[in-house]
């Protein structure tokens, strides 16, 4: 039998939320506020990488560099532009079915831990769940912040979980779930449940070619999720 699920990590954007893109769009009026170049990132592949991995690809593309102070300052900067896109995002939303999941799980006698696994950083994760009302849910988090590869993420979540939690968990306790064949090449191979919902920009099939656990085409309907947590 396989153990028993103890940790629950969620992807943010495409499988918690969506922000209507107004993370995209915080990226570049950053870029435009500091660099005066526009649509700095339409050549830049975004979804399922982390943060800072993204960012240097756009900083390179346009010959500069993160040096010298220049990626704090777009980092401070995106901040800044990413809460105010969050404010008026007309596209924002919680995606079909996770306030129910998040909701049944956290009633649970005994819950399971609720997490992060994304490649947001985690202050930019922070404002857009925060804006979402879905921030208070998740008690550990790994994000882009922590390491460029997504794929050294799972183990950050577990160090944090016995660190801040006391909680020993091993990763075959923990599922992730996340809407990117990068979501299940960074939990899957590690050992974890990986969890694949065709909400974000991958289709059914083209998820399946990546053989997760575990397939849905999104979770309105949540019983069938719930039950694999038990």
């Amino acid at each position: 039998m396989k153990p028993m699920i103890k940790m629950v990590l969620f992807d943010i954007d495409g499988t918690l939320i969506s922000t209507g893109r107004a993370g995209t769009r915080a990226m570049s009026s950053a870029f435009r506020e500091l660099f005066g170049l526009e649509d700095a990132f339409a050549k830049v592949p975004m979804a399922g990488r982390t943060d800072p991995t993204i960012i240097r690809d756009g900083l390179e593309a346009h010959g500069l560099r993160a040096v010298d102070g220049t990626y704090t300052r777009y980092i401070n900067a995106y901040l800044e532009h990413l809460a105010r896109e969050m404010l008026v995002s007309p596209g924002k939303k919680v995606m079909p079915g996770i306030l129910e999941i998040l909701g049944s799980l956290k009633a649970r006698s005994r819950p399971p831990v609720l997490g992060l696994l994304t490649g947001n950083i985690e202050a930019g994760a922070r404002v857009k769940l925060e804006n979402m009302g879905l921030w208070p849910y998740f008690s550990v988090g790994a994000f882009g912040s922590d390491h460029d590869d997504r794929n050294r993420l799972l183990e950050v979540a577990l160090s944090r979980c016995r660190e801040h939690l006391g909680l020993n968990f091993g990763p075959e306790e923990t599922m992730v779930v996340g809407d990117t064949p990068k979501d299940i090449a960074c939990s899957k191979p590690f050992g974890a449940t990986a969890v694949a919902v065709a909400t974000g920009p991958y289709s059914m099939a083209e998820l399946a070619a990546h053989h997760p656990d575990h397939l849905f085409q999104d979770f309105s309907n949540p019983r069938p999720f719930l039950n694999l947590v038990s």
